[in-house]
């Protein structure tokens, strides 16, 4: 849901609540294998419906991870400028997701929106140990 013309303060302040415009915002997700991995929307990628109604627990994803101690080494996947919180996470044992929609802002197509990898845990964490 996003804010588009005509809308009122009110109405911005409800979009926020479920959708957390211009916010970088991180969710954990778990896959098949039962691999953790944490995503960063870049203030503007998609975010599961799933997540969205839970803000009051999903909100806190972020500070959770960083409050896990390091587990150990990291392999960085892209280069980016500031690589701090990529690092972070996959030092505490999850993958790092960042949204990724760089050419879809200027071509119009979403084909080329999605989430990347940016860093991977040499020594993973499972569900229980969070």
């Amino acid at each position: 849901m996003r804010a588009h013309r005509g809308i009122g303060v009110h109405d911005i302040y409800l979009v926020d609540i479920l959708f957390p415009v211009g916010r970088d915002y991180a969710w954990l997700a778990m896959d098949a294998s039962r691999h953790i991995g944490i995503f960063t929307n870049a203030g503007d990628g998609p975010i599961p419906l799933a997540v969205l109604a839970n803000r009051g627990r999903t909100d806190r994803a972020e500070k959770v991870v960083l409050h896990l101690p390091e587990r150990g080494g990291y392999e960085m996947l892209v280069k980016v400028p500031r690589p701090d919180d990529f690092i972070a996470f996959a030092r505490r044992g999850l993958y790092a997701y960042d949204w990724q929609d760089a050419l879809a802002a200027r071509i119009e197509s979403s084909d080329t929106s999605y989430y990347a990898v940016q860093s991977c845990p040499f020594m993973l964490i499972r569900l229980a140990q969070m």
